[in-house]
């Protein structure tokens, strides 16, 4: 059975660990702001201890909704120390303002064989305004060569969705990672 715990807990970050020492895993679930006051360093340093028990670990990082550029420059340190413990890292969910992040430097999401879930892709619906994001599995979107963005549709007015973005700016990241 999993054992879970907060790692980190500020009024805008936060970072709860899930150990499975039975399947080798460590699940790391982040949240809130990425900036000059998420401190990771307690995080590198409980990743560290595990490296003996665990090999797989799994980040989510769905939830954060804010970086700046000393969070991105924390965040790359982080990953480049942590992600050596493992055997690789798979990334569960990215959410829209991380993959911002990870289009302009790729460093962001390790290395090149760290595995991509689910991403927080924006849309915004011609017919009335709305504009949503919706979670949408790595392995769908092909190659930023040949991007194959799903159809959606509006949840008001069904009409179709687009892209809420610059298509080869926001999926710049597809362009470094295996699926």
């Amino acid at each position: 059975m999993p054992l879970t715990f907060a790692l980190v807990k500020t009024p805008s970050f936060s970072v709860q660990a899930e150990a499975d020492i039975a399947a080798s895993e460590l699940r790391l679930r982040f949240s809130g702001s990425l900036d000059e006051n998420a401190d990771l360093r307690k995080v590198q340093s409980y990743c560290e201890g595990q490296k003996e028990s665990v090999k797989a670990l799994r980040v989510d990082l769905g939830e954060i909704r804010y970086l700046n550029s000393p969070g991105v420059r924390a965040w790359i340190q982080f990953l480049g120390r942590v992600q050596s413990f493992f055997h690789g890292c798979f990334f569960e969910r990215l959410s829209e303002n991380f993959l911002h992040s990870a289009s302009s430097y790729s460093e962001m999401l390790g290395f090149s064989f760290n595995l991509l879930g689910l991403c927080e892709i924006p849309f915004y619906c011609a017919g009335c305004a709305e504009r949503t994001t919706e979670w949408v599995e790595a392995a769908e979107l092909g190659t930023l060569e040949e991007l194959r963005l799903p159809a959606r549709a509006c949840g008001k007015c069904q009409a179709p969705l687009r892209l809420d973005d610059f298509e080869r700016q926001f999926f710049r990241f597809l362009s470094r990672s295996p699926r």
